[in-house]
């Protein structure tokens, strides 16, 4: 297969995941957005790292745009080995890509090169203003019951000084410690994010 096709077989995979995160996803703060800021961290990461040479990029495209389709599901990866069993997508590829999702989550270990990627990427979303903020828009509009978003406000203080430690390349290591001073520096101003900067401090 040359690099054309396997670049629309990419890009058509990104499109469909789109379509279905638009039509309904998790929740708010799992949708189209952060999918999006998670594939930028990606290409930062890579970036930063010089490791363009080493990398599959259309795996980790696919995995930045399809990690959290089927969250809170028992296959984390349904909707997308569907998808490419209904597409014909080469076997390799999916089991590449669908490796690569079932690393991303916290406290899980990631064996493969783009794994660390994702995880990495997917994790500097715990330091983004922005996506707090959304949270807190979405449960001011009732998009987020209060039970789901008091889950979140505990998991997230819960969780966010052990992904400090869990990152896997300095580049994010540094600019998760960057970001985080300003989250801390701006949370102290909302009582949601009071209570997770106090949880940093």
């Amino acid at each position: 297969m040359n690099k054309e096709s396997c670049d629309e077989i990419v890009l058509l995979g990104v499109l469909k995941a789109q379509d279905i995160l638009r039509e309904k996803s998790f929740d708010p703060i799992h949708a189209v957005e952060h999918h999006q800021k998670t594939w930028e961290n990606v290409q930062w990461i890579v970036n930063n790292e010089g490791l363009e040479k080493s990398v599959d990029f259309g795996v980790l495209r696919l995995a930045a745009w399809w990690h959290d389709v089927d969250r809170g599901k028992a296959n984390e990866t349904e909707s997308f080995e569907k998808y490419c069993e209904d597409s014909n997508i080469s076997p390799i590829l999916v089991n590449k890509v669908t490796e690569v999702i079932n690393e991303h989550s916290f406290g899980q270990l990631q064996n493969s090169l783009e794994g660390k990627i994702l995880y990495d990427a997917d994790k500097l979303e715990y330091v983004s203003i922005l996506r707090v903020e959304t949270l807190l828009e979405m449960n001011k509009e009732g998009k987020i019951d209060n039970k789901v978003f008091d889950y979140y406000k505990i998991e997230w203080a819960k969780r966010i000084n052990k992904v400090k430690g869990s990152l896997n390349f300095v580049s994010t290591r540094i600019r998760f410690n960057n970001e985080l001073a300003k989250f801390v520096e701006y949370g102290l101003k909302t009582p949601f994010f009071a209570d997770l900067a106090r949880s940093v401090i």
